[in-house]
């Protein structure tokens, strides 16, 4: 029988992990044409093709001063305001360094490791996926923004970015694949939907549903997760959707 994923992989596609076999983030298509995205699941439990979604930034990682950084260095470190909580290490790994004003503005570069910061700490290294093509000064601002696939919780409000549905059920804050396109299945909500219609979140914790565009106000302005395909929408029943989240 074909292997159903291409060569080299770090976890299975049905397996978990306490510590990280990948950086999170990581896009991986199997021969199927089916997208996973290697993730972190928060404080929480979460359940097989249950949708996930990505917890906020901290401002306190927003907009900060530039430490001075020569053009071609790829390790940096940076000063941010003193976040109350530790950080892990590799908290920001999978996610970007972006320069949003001043020298270099515009620039961004991914992150592949982070230090540990301690609760009042304010020094964090990063390594990032290439060299500085241009030196960072005093004037440069820049936003560390973590993987969307840091610390996924079950999806209970519209309001954060779907990060797709895992495959098994994932203990709390281990490392698993997080399907975000192909064909999958997912619980279903009331607002059933036949075979081809577009579906988003729906209110039951982890659900989605038809968007319905007359009877829902706030339709255009949520994400499309997909396609119902195969069989309609059951209301808190699984049911096969094609993803479109990557």
């Amino acid at each position: 029988m074909r292997p159903k994923k291409r060569g080299g992989w770090g976890q299975g596609l049905y397996a978990q992990s306490a510590t990280a076999r990948e950086i999170v983030g990581t896009i991986r298509e199997d021969l199927w044409g089916n997208k996973y995205a290697y993730s972190k699941n928060g404080a929480a439990g979460i359940s097989a093709s249950q949708m996930c979604i990505s917890t906020a930034d901290d401002a306190d990682w927003t907009s900060q001063a530039c430490t001075a950084q020569a053009v071609g260095d790829r390790v940096i470190t940076q000063t941010i305001t003193a976040f109350g909580t530790a950080l892990a290490q590799d908290y920001f790994a999978g996610g970007q360094f972006i320069l949003t004003d001043g020298t270099a503005q515009g620039i961004r570069y991914t992150i592949v490791q982070s230090s540990a910061v301690a609760s009042d700490g304010t020094a964090i290294t990063l390594t990032l996926d290439d060299l500085l093509v241009e030196a960072l000064t005093s004037a440069t601002e820049f936003t560390l923004v973590k993987s969307p696939y840091y610390g996924t919780v079950i999806q209970e409000t519209e309001t954060n970015r779907p990060c797709g549905v895992p495959l098994i059920d994932v203990t709390a804050g281990y490392h698993y694949w997080s399907q975000i396109g192909g064909e999958a299945i997912c619980l279903g909500d009331a607002e059933a939907g036949g075979v081809g219609s577009m579906v988003s979140a729906g209110t039951a914790n982890g659900s989605m549903e038809e968007i319905n565009i007359s009877g829902d106000a706030q339709a255009l302005t949520l994400p499309i997760y997909g396609m119902a395909t195969g069989t309609a929408v059951v209301s808190a029943e699984y049911t096969p959707i094609k993803l479109t989240l990557g």
